[in-house]
């Protein structure tokens, strides 16, 4: 059947769960939150949750709407932020750390 992919586009309704980790000094020490933002079925596999640490600067901006989820997250399979422009956020990880 294949996989699909659910992120949802509203950050207010994701779980969050604060961490002991912060990013590396050299990249702000910004404290980090662990955030489950969607789903991934992979039938026949089953469904699991999708989670990630995200700097808490990015999830309060994201909260606030400064920042907001791509509406092509889905498509992409993967969570995508973007600013008060419209441009891309560049994670500091790819599918790891916002």
């Amino acid at each position: 059947m294949g996989s699909m992919c659910h992120i949802k586009k509203d950050p207010k309704t994701w779980m969050q769960w604060p961490t002991s980790y912060q990013t590396r000094p050299d990249l702000g020490g910004e404290e980090l939150v662990r955030v489950r933002y969607g789903t991934w079925d992979d039938d026949p596999g089953g469904a699991f949750d999708l989670e990630m640490l995200m700097r808490s600067g990015v999830y309060d901006k994201l909260l606030s709407k400064v920042y907001t989820v791509a509406p092509d997250s889905d498509q992409k399979r993967g969570l995508r932020v973007l600013d008060e422009t419209g441009r891309l956020v560049e994670p500091l990880a790819e599918d790891t750390i916002y």
